[in-house]
Parts: C-alpha cells; structure tokens; sequence
C-alpha cells in the first residue's frame, strides 16, 4: 500500500503567520470577524490569546488556518478556526486531521464545543455536521446574516 505523505503540520502561532492568514482569509470567515466587530487580525490575535491550544496549520509550508479552543467555567470550550481559501485544496486530510484533534485532544479535555456561526458558510457548517456538530434552532442575526449556536458532544 503507498501511504501518502501528509501535508499538513501543525505549529504555535507567530505574528507573520497569522499576518498572512488575516491578508487572506476567507470572505466569510473574514465577514464572521467583523460581525463581532473585530477586523481578521483582530480576530486571530483575540482568539489565540484567550486559547492555551490555539495552533496555526501549514499546507505545503504556507500557512493556511489556525484554531483553538477557549475553556469555560462549565467544563465545555469555545471552539474555532479561521482560515484562508487553500483549506479547500486538502478535504481529505484537513477532515483526518480535525477529527483526530477533536478525538483524541478537544474531546478529552472538553464535555463539549460551541461557538455561533453564519449559516451561508457552508464549507464551515458542511465541516462542523461531519465533526458531529448540532445547531440549535433559533437564529442570531448579525449584520444581516443568520447564525446559529452549534454544539459537539463527548
């Protein structure tokens, strides 16, 4: 069997990194940072430093994400993950790979994941359904656009 080489690698954050993430995020990625008023590097920067796990993903040595996940009080975590476009370019091994974290690293720590998101970014809500995520029913409107509260279970 011919193993495929992974791609992939995970790294702590530095400034240049998420420079580049924040200069090419995606559009709706970059829409759900200003919904809650930060710009894309404000976005990042806000949510690396309130998460002790927040991580940046290399494809090909170019940085193309990051994610993490911000512990609350009740034993369940703020999760998330902004990225640029070249996500896309890996949806195999991104999904092997976000579901090893959330197995055998977020799931262990965490009795759950929340966080809201905007329903039109499919790629992210079609990402969140495969990792196991439910959606509440009721819709927040920011700026326009319904999101939804989503939660993963242990």
């Amino acid at each position: 069997m011919i193993k495929r080489r992974e791609r992939i690698t995970f790294v702590e954050p530095e400034d240049e990194m998420l420079r580049y993430i924040a200069d090419n995020m995606r559009e709706m990625d970059v829409f759900e940072c200003r919904a809650v008023g930060l710009s894309p590097m404000e976005g990042l920067r806000s949510s690396i430093s309130e998460c002790p796990d927040a991580s940046v993903f290399f494809a090909d040595g170019e940085p193309i994400g990051a994610m993490g996940s911000k512990p609350l009080p009740d034993g369940g975590a703020v999760f998330w993950l902004l990225g640029t476009d070249r996500i896309n370019s890996y949806p195999k091994e991104f999904m092997i790979k976000s579901f090893d974290i959330l197995k055998n690293d977020l799931m262990v720590r965490y009795t759950y994941l929340t966080n809201v998101i905007c329903m039109d970014h499919k790629e992210s809500v079609r990402w969140l359904k495969r990792l196991g995520a439910q959606f509440e029913k009721e819709n927040i409107t920011l700026l326009g656009r319904a999101f939804k509260r989503f939660f993963i279970w242990r």
